[in-house]
């Protein structure tokens, strides 16, 4: 599968919006779709997910620092409490937002209780948390239904009731998204073939919103490749996965000469793949929100790999890549 000849490909993970938009509220706008929404572009610039502390993903204040307690005199052993002072400020209620915390590892838990100037919520308590006070950081962004609605309170924001497919939007200029180019995400993947592939090659093709996903393949080739905004969360649709590029179980494949840039989720994932080589691939801005696992590129359970000349820069992950020590060749590569 490879680009025309002097032609550019693109396979597009979005949709371009044309139902009519009418004012919600302030500078918010809403629209009716036919589909579900998981990421959104105005003219081709990313905008945020519905958020506090109120910044734009992938920058360093993305998360906001707190005390962190276990509230069991207030609720039972199911639940915990966050304290911040700064959400006195926020005057609607975050139940059943969903809230991203540093733990042990990072798990997006649901809101369970808060009301309108209160410094503190709770929510659901992660099976192994600590039953400790520490210190800790996090960040509210998606939730269920219209929930999220409640932090839609800057210029490039975005919210999404998923159960009536509602679309609220305030653009930069906080003007009527009637006249401008509105790209949804609404697929993971461009390939995610079923059974197991076997001799593929992909070359000269651009991922725009979405990726690949190969389980069991064999002698697969991804080359020449860029992917932008290739992954990202769900939480506009009250899903905790976050989805990957991944090459799972897989014999012989090769990654060559990609750039993968903009994702909220692991950058790359072979785990149990058998002679798998990644070469002189560049990552970027990979993975902001770090949920389930504190890896960047993850390589648990592979055998004689080849990790050559690749680049890992910014990532909001502990290890940049995980892999069993003996088990991998690595050189040449910045991290």
């Amino acid at each position: 599968i490879k680009a025309y000849a002097n032609e550019e490909v693109t396979l597009d993970g979005s949709y371009t919006i044309d139902s009519p938009w009418s004012l919600h509220e302030g500078n918010i706008y809403k629209t009716t779709l036919a589909r579900q929404v998981s990421q959104v572009w105005v003219n081709d610039q990313h905008m945020t997910l519905a958020r506090h502390p109120n910044v734009e993903c992938w920058s360093d204040d993305s998360w906001a620092r707190n005390k962190m307690t276990l509230s069991s005199n207030r609720t039972s052993k199911s639940q915990a409490k966050i304290t911040d002072s700064e959400l006195q400020d926020i005057s609607t209620t975050l139940k059943d937002c969903i809230a991203v915390i540093t733990m042990e590892t990072n798990f997006p838990r649901i809101i369970t209780s808060h009301n309108p100037g209160d410094d503190f919520f709770n929510y659901e308590k992660y099976s192994k948390e600590s039953q400790v006070q520490y210190d800790a950081k996090y960040f509210i962004e998606g939730g269920v239904g219209a929930a999220e609605l409640a932090l839609l309170d800057t210029p490039g924001e975005w919210a999404f009731d998923e159960t009536t497919k509602t679309l609220y939007l305030w653009a930069h200029d906080g003007e009527s998204p009637d006249t401008k180019n509105i790209k949804c995400k609404n697929v993971n993947y461009s390939y995610a073939l079923k059974g197991a592939p076997e001799y593929l090659t992909i070359e000269g093709i651009n991922f725009f919103g979405a990726t690949f996903k190969f389980h069991g393949s064999k002698f697969v080739t991804v080359q020449h490749c860029d992917f932008l905004y290739p992954t990202f969360n769900e939480r506009a649709l009250a899903v905790k996965n976050v989805p990957a590029t991944s090459i799972d179980n897989s014999v012989h494949f090769t990654l060559y000469n990609c750039d993968f840039r903009y994702t909220d989720g692991m950058g790359f994932v072979a785990e149990g793949a058998k002679f798998p080589s990644i070469i002189n691939n560049s990552f970027y801005m990979i993975d902001y929100s770090c949920l389930y696992s504190n890896n960047s590129i993850s390589l648990i359970g592979t055998q004689g790999v080849v990790f050559n000349r690749n680049t890992l820069h910014t990532t909001g992950s502990g290890n940049g890549v995980k892999i069993k020590p003996g088990n991998a060749l690595i050189y040449h590569t910045q991290i």
